[in-house]
């Protein structure tokens, strides 16, 4: 936790003497990283960053009242450079990606759904297909059917039939399309905030993905994903090279799968680069 403490200099000599140059005004504990945000604190700052147009001073003082409980009457205790070094102290909610779980699971009417953990884990391939592709179709008009179809592959409900031998961490049913359709209606009930949440955080853990797997996430290849279920397609270029068929490549942990993905895009990149240059030469 950050702490931020603000003082002035006392009038009195007699107080002074008694109790020091500086009398403390403000004095208040402020999170230092995503996993220590209340659930509060959590939602407004989705508010903020989702639901409200501001300009980027306005979004990062309103970020540094909430971070520290202030109200606008604590902010006339400031001067211009503590008003500085205090927005400066929050600098860092909008430098590193959310890839903490801050929504593990939520009830509607009366069903309760999980979601991956930190950093998505627990997320396979065949999730990944169908999530990440409304991903980006929501990105392009931001259509809340996308966004609610994105959750509603990556939140299920328990896996009642798991043993304790079988449970490895992730509560959630397999995932089918049927059931995450059937599932719909009900994500769709889910509060605005809490939607925009769970987009915050796959976009930070998806920013991690672009930054380790630059080949993947190149905008042709996006673009080839959005338009023709090129994500699908790279799974089956990969299937049997080592985790089996398709089905076998498509369960697998979506970490473990996203380096053999990045190198076969690579190298079919490069085939096709060789491919045209053969070309021209006739």
């Amino acid at each position: 936790m950050r702490t931020l403490t603000i003082k002035i200099e006392r009038k009195f000599k007699l107080f002074k003497w008694l109790f020091g140059e500086n009398k403390t005004i403000l004095n208040r504990k402020a999170p230092e990283k995503w996993e220590e945000l209340s659930r509060k604190q959590f939602k407004k700052l989705v508010n903020l960053f989702y639901m409200q147009e501001l300009t980027e001073h306005e979004r990062k003082l309103k970020t540094a009242m909430v971070l520290y409980r202030l109200t606008r009457l604590n902010l006339f205790l400031f001067d211009a450079e503590q008003m500085q070094h205090l927005v400066k102290k929050c600098q860092w909610i909008f430098e590193e990606s959310l890839t903490a779980q801050l929504i593990p699971s939520f009830k509607i009417k009366g069903k309760r759904y999980y979601g991956p953990g930190a950093d998505l884990s627990g997320y396979v391939g065949y999730e990944f297909i169908h999530a990440d592709t409304y991903f980006m179709k929501y990105m392009e008009n931001q259509n809340m059917e996308m966004l609610e179809k994105m959750i509603s592959v990556l939140y299920r409900p328990e896996n009642e039939k798991l043993t304790k031998e079988e449970f490895e961490g992730d509560y959630r049913i397999p995932f089918t399309p049927y059931k995450a359709k059937q599932e719909l209606p009900n994500i769709k009930k889910l509060p605005t905030w809490m939607k925009y949440a769970i987009l915050m955080y796959y976009m930070g853990c998806r920013q991690g993905w672009e930054n380790l797997h630059k080949n993947l996430f190149s905008q042709e290849s996006e673009s080839d994903a959005k338009e023709n279920e090129g994500w699908s397609k790279i799974m089956l270029r990969i299937a049997g090279k080592e985790f089996g068929d398709y089905d076998k490549t498509v369960a697998q942990p979506i970490h473990t799968l996203f380096s053999k993905m990045d190198s076969d895009v690579k190298d079919f990149k490069e085939m096709e680069r060789k491919n045209r240059a053969n070309k021209n030469k006739y």
